[in-house]
């Protein structure tokens, strides 16, 4: 039997659960050994842990964000990411890390997703390839360790269907919310690198979903090139606008503070307006949804500068876990031969 695993391989945040073992999130950038400087002065060690592939050796865990931004390789993509050399060495890592306490069963069955506009196009093919490897195992030394691991089955879903999965299921894979299945709701899924938006009508999924190729990514990129104007030479980066979004300060140095909450707000209303066009454009029956769900790492965020647009909005409990929840549920659903079911 295939072990099930869920994996939201976003262009800012790695998200992943399987059964067993701890759910993991944490940045979708890693670094080369070489380039980190392991130690510091005072002898305290970061917490990463080593990947070799392919005779290079990587480094990826809880202290990836004490690492430069500008020292890190991102999956940060949009139409060759899949096919890009830092998403599929990603895709191993991940892999490794939610794996390597398995020691009976490391052949495994993928869940993924990708944004609506992807669906039935080749790039879905390419993330499904990322995960399969032509059926060959990824070989991956982990603290000295190797790994092989096999995905037999990769199946991928819109992102935003995982909202709808995570809203209907539960964990184990069984109906927790049958009013879904009466009833029409839209989702807004606001991640990284993209919005995306669907409806899913009695529980079936609609055609024609769409997604804005701005996320929250392009937030914290217009915060720091508003600070990089200004001040040319303290050479923010978008990743460091992450780190210290929700205190609206970036710190230059001890006693050198730069507030950029006017930015961001202008730059979210921005956003928000971008999105409540499409959806008044393309929507054309919003008004018999019951609910329209917001979820996604921004969703929290953006909940004000949306909500006053619409009188049904629900922001999800836990947004930024409801995809990769929502593909594990969908994946525990499933029925499995080999379990007899």
């Amino acid at each position: 039997m295939s072990t099930k695993i869920s994996i939201d391989l976003g262009n800012l945040k790695v998200k992943a659960k399987t059964g067993g073992v701890k759910p993991l999130m944490l940045p979708s950038r890693f670094a080369l050994l070489e380039d980190v400087e392991m130690v510091d002065m005072k002898g305290d060690k970061l917490d990463l842990n080593t990947y070799e592939i392919n005779n290079m050796v990587y480094v990826w865990g809880k202290d990836i964000h004490k690492v430069p931004a500008e020292k890190c390789l991102t999956t940060l993509g949009y139409d060759d990411r899949y096919v890009g050399e830092e998403f599929q060495i990603m895709v191993k890592i991940v892999l490794a890390e939610m794996l390597h306490k398995n020691k009976v069963n490391r052949n495994v069955i993928v869940a993924t997703g990708v944004p609506s506009s992807e669906m039935n196009t080749i790039l879905e093919e390419q993330i499904s390839e990322a995960f399969e490897n032509d059926g060959k195992p990824h070989e991956i030394i982990r603290n000295g360790k190797s790994i092989f691991i096999t995905v037999d089955e990769c199946h991928v879903i819109t992102q935003a269907l995982g909202t709808g999965y995570n809203e209907y299921l539960d964990q184990e894979g069984f109906i927790a919310n049958d009013e879904m299945e009466e009833i029409k709701i839209g989702i807004i899924d606001i991640g990284g690198g993209t919005t995306d938006c669907d409806l899913i009508y009695n529980l079936r999924h609609q055609k024609n979903p769409f997604s804005i190729d701005r996320g929250m990514f392009s937030i914290y990129e217009g915060i720091a090139t508003q600070i990089n104007k200004d001040r040319p030479k303290v050479k923010v980066t978008p990743e460091e606008i992450e780190d210290c979004f929700k205190k609206e300060v970036y710190t230059v140095k001890k006693g050198d503070d730069i507030n950029f909450t006017t930015i961001k707000i202008k730059l979210l209303e921005k956003l928000a307006r971008d999105i409540i066009t499409d959806i008044n454009r393309k929507w054309k029956k919003k008004e018999q949804l019951s609910f329209i769900f917001l979820t996604g790492g921004g969703a929290s965020v953006m909940a004000e500068y949306i909500a006053e647009d619409f009188d049904n909005i629900l922001v999800v409990e836990n947004s930024e876990w409801a995809n990769c929840y929502g593909f594990y549920a969908f994946l525990m659903n499933l029925v499995d031969e080999t379990d007899g079911e």
